[in-house]
């Protein structure tokens, strides 16, 4: 009898210990943390007293299972308050619902605000649209006025110079013998006499055109040259807007050399070269300021009746200031020098350049970079990659060294006009 009093005092020491274990760890992982004399009175249990031990875990476990069910139920409580009797809970659960439902109208008032301020947005944006179109086209009409104003302006300036004016019912044209993008050029009569008569069109008398057309008035009307074309006046009273200048019965250069094949022999050659040399030394010895043509090439020598050189179109010239900076990428793209095409700063070497270009055109009777019919091409080719036209078939190296030096790519390494003279010169004598 002791000794099964002893056992049922150890079994209810044990049980009760593992009651205590289960209320303060709901965990499963804290079950098995039993303390070390717990375990010691274990392992002392005999056979008998270590089956009923198990049946003691066996409702531990099953206590246990019952906490997770009670723990897993407990989250369904929010979905489900029928199934509590504290009316406290429920009337919680409800309050919920009503904030949620209030939160909802409140994300419905949001989101009709939003479309609204989103439709206001794009009106606004439309507005904007338009007023700046009209804005543009203020400033488009503000341009316009000031280039009438300045046309205007010039056209006073221009009657104001010190040139012959011509009266339009003088001129009689006869033919067309040249034409260009701002207008044509005619064999005309005026008083008696067989002139040349460049006729500017309407569309092009206003802004840089209207300039270029005063400037080229104002050079002609200054230069006394005989290798330079001769003014003898111009009219400036719109829309009859023209210049006339004496008349070179052979054409121009470039049609002498490829379709009348006149210019045969070396002398025919070395004349010509010199002739042109001495029309641009005179520009370029031009006091105070020196003028730079800008626009030297085959169609703008003139050869008259008894072969003499004159130099014409002095629309793109330019009066060599302190600094001359570059001012456009206007002109002939296979005359021009590398510089130009750089937006390089430039000087009147550039006129040497283009004559590099012309003697290569009298030698060879070519037409330069003939393959490449793409102006930008030739105009990044030669800025860029120093392409020139091909010399192989210049036999004289004289007039090769000539040539490479007045087209060299770096401007001060090329000749001026008055050194130019000196060596055509020598190879005259020659």
């Amino acid at each position: 009898m002791n000794n099964n009093e002893n056992i049922n005092n150890k079994n209810f020491r044990i049980k009760h210990n593992y009651v205590n274990n289960n209320n303060n760890n709901n965990d499963d992982d804290n079950n098995n943390n039993i303390n070390k004399n717990q375990m010691a009175n274990i392992n002392n249990l005999n056979l008998n007293e270590r089956r009923d031990y198990n049946g003691l875990l066996m409702d531990f476990d099953f206590l246990s299972t019952s906490n997770k069910l009670i723990n897993n139920n407990s989250g369904n409580l929010k979905n489900n308050p029928q199934n509590l009797n504290n009316e406290k809970i429920q009337k919680e659960w409800e309050e919920i619902d009503k904030e949620k439902e209030k939160m909802n109208q409140e994300k419905k008032k949001i989101a009709h605000f939003k479309k609204k301020l989103e439709i206001e947005w794009i009106s606004f944006q439309k507005q904007q649209k338009i007023l700046k179109k009209r804005q543009i086209s203020q400033m488009n009409q503000m341009k316009i006025l000031k280039k009438q104003l300045r046309s205007l302006q010039i056209y006073k300036q221009i009657s104001e110079e010190s040139h012959n004016e011509i009266d339009p019912n003088e001129i009689i044209d006869f033919e067309e013998i040249g034409s260009g993008a701002f207008g044509k050029v005619y064999k005309s009569m005026w008083r008696r006499k067989t002139v040349a008569v460049k006729r500017i069109k309407p569309e092009y008398l206003q802004g840089n055109y209207l300039i270029e057309f005063k400037r080229e008035i104002m050079m002609l009307s200054k230069t006394r040259h005989p290798n330079i074309v001769l003014f003898m006046g111009a009219c400036t009273i719109y829309p009859n807007v023209f210049i006339v200048t004496e008349y070179c019965e052979q054409g121009s250069l470039y049609h002498c050399l490829r379709k009348k094949k006149m210019i045969k022999n070396i002398n025919q050659k070395i004349r010509i070269a010199r002739e042109i040399a001495l029309a641009m030394n005179y520009l370029h010895l031009t006091k105070p300021r020196i003028v730079i043509h800008r626009d030297l090439k085959s169609t703008n020598v003139l050869i008259d009746k008894f072969g003499t050189v004159k130099i014409a179109d002095f629309g793109m010239s330019r009066i060599k200031d302190e600094s001359l900076k570059h001012t456009g990428f206007r002109g002939s793209p296979c005359w021009m020098a590398p510089e130009v095409f750089r937006n390089e700063n430039y000087s009147e070497k550039i006129d040497v350049y283009s004559y590099g270009i012309v003697l290569w055109e009298i030698f060879t009777k070519k037409f330069p970079y003939k393959g490449i019919k793409n102006p930008m091409q030739i105009a990044f080719n030669v800025g860029f990659k120093n392409l020139r036209p091909s010399i192989e078939k210049i036999t004289d190296l004289k007039w090769r060294s000539l040539i490479t030096r007045c087209w060299d790519k770096n401007p001060s390494k090329r000749p001026s006009f008055q050194k130019i003279l000196m060596i055509l010169d020598t190879l005259d004598e020659n």
